[in-house]
């Protein structure tokens, strides 16, 4: 079991590592807006869409890490107060029964979505820009498989606590 949850968290991982590259686009084109509006008065036509279309990137890809390593917030009433099988009972029962569909559900939606935006070649009309909205698309539907694998591998987690070898959740 170990090792089909180590081989399904190595897409979300190594998505979401280097998801965090695009940080250095999206610092370096928000510095160049700054000094191209406010120093030169000449700001750019595309700034804004990169802006948020490395942001949105960043924020998808690595959204299959953050449960991987438990960064997603939790609001934590109970759960805390609850033995590690609870946990691992409840963390299997809500991801098997509501997460997992739904992101499944999702990300073959999103699938359709891209397969549209590639075959009208729509545009995302925000800007003079202009650019193709089937590339961020893609990216909506990457991210959310990383996701779907990444629970695939939490279920497996807690079934592995609960019927295999306890780990901390």
């Amino acid at each position: 079991m170990k090792a089909t949850i180590a081989l399904l968290e190595l897409m979300p991982r190594w998505v979401g590592y280097a998801s965090c590259l695009l940080l250095i686009p999206l610092i370096l084109t928000t510095c160049y807006e700054v000094v191209a509006r406010y120093l030169f008065g000449a700001p750019t036509i595309w700034s804004f869409e990169i802006g948020y279309m490395l942001t949105g990137t960043f924020f998808l890809l690595g959204s299959g890490l953050a449960l991987q390593r438990g960064s997603h917030i939790r609001v934590d009433l109970f759960y805390h107060r609850l033995s590690l099988r609870k946990r691992a009972w409840l963390d299997l029962l809500f991801y098997a029964l509501v997460v997992l569909p739904l992101v499944a559900w999702t990300t073959y939606a999103l699938a359709g979505y891209f397969w549209s935006g590639l075959e009208s070649g729509e545009t995302t009309g925000a800007s003079a820009w202009n650019p193709p909205v089937w590339p961020l698309r893609l990216v909506f539907v990457v991210g959310f498989s990383t996701l779907v694998l990444q629970l695939i591998a939490e279920c497996l987690k807690r079934i592995d606590t609960l019927f295999g070898q306890p780990e901390k959740l």
